[in-house]
């Protein structure tokens, strides 16, 4: 379930049925799938149905919880092995926690005057009621010009423990579903030769290459390429 907010608080949530735009609706949503899924395999045994209900919503994308602070916080300061996904041979200069705090606080207080129906560039990853990440898109193509403006999509899962699992795709898939609904029918994604999640993920979600820049930087003494994959709908 996602994590408790302020009753006030009408949060966009966009699970794998859909966009809701508040927790009502979603636990609405869910328990109408469950519902459905039971009814499809009524009078069958096992326990196979419960996994199946439980993955429908497993992981949902979602509006920044104040909660998520603190997470940031820990991510960009303490927990980074994440960044080495990024760019490796670049010396990432780490803020204190309290710089950290005051610009994640802020930008969650944007995220809170954004109407629910408003598009989003960024939302939250929650798998099984944990935040675990974020997923974004960007116009601001690295070694590349974007003349048509087709966006990219970005995920970061900054804790190890939680990848492998599937989330990522999910999270994608789900964010991806999210702008096309937005109008967007064509997508980008950008990683470096050496990171082979990202590449195995983007091509299970049909993403193909289309452009890659020679030895962009090197990492124990071999020289990597920066990756630009292209996804047509």
């Amino acid at each position: 379930m996602p994590a408790e907010r302020d009753s006030h608080e009408n949060i966009c949530l966009f699970t794998p049925r859909g966009l809701c735009y508040t927790e009502k609706d979603f636990i609405r949503q869910r328990e109408g799938a469950i519902r459905q899924e039971k009814a499809k395999h009524r009078g069958k045994r096992g326990t196979a149905l419960y996994g199946r209900c439980m993955a429908m919503a497993e992981v949902i994308l979602r509006d920044m919880a104040r909660e998520d602070i603190e997470d940031y916080v820990r991510w960009f300061t303490a927990e980074t092995e994440w960044m080495k996904t990024d760019a490796p041979w670049e010396n990432a200069v780490l803020s204190d926690e309290a710089e950290e705090r005051k610009g994640w606080t802020e930008y969650y207080e944007s995220v809170r005057r954004e109407a629910p129906d408003a598009p989003r560039r960024k939302f939250e990853i929650e798998a099984d009621g944990k935040h675990i990440g974020w997923v974004s898109r960007y116009f601001d193509l690295e070694y590349m010009d974007n003349p048509e403006q087709i966006p990219a999509v970005g995920i970061d899962i900054p804790d190890p423990e939680m990848r492998g699992h599937g989330f990522g795709t999910q999270a994608m898939r789900s964010f991806l579903r999210y702008l096309t609904e937005q109008g967007f029918r064509t997508f980008y994604t950008q990683t470096w030769s050496g990171n082979q999640a990202m590449l195995k993920l983007a091509g299970r979600l049909g993403f193909r290459e289309c452009r890659r820049k020679k030895g962009i930087g090197s990492m124990d003494g071999k020289l990597y390429d920066a990756v630009t994959l292209k996804l047509e709908r």
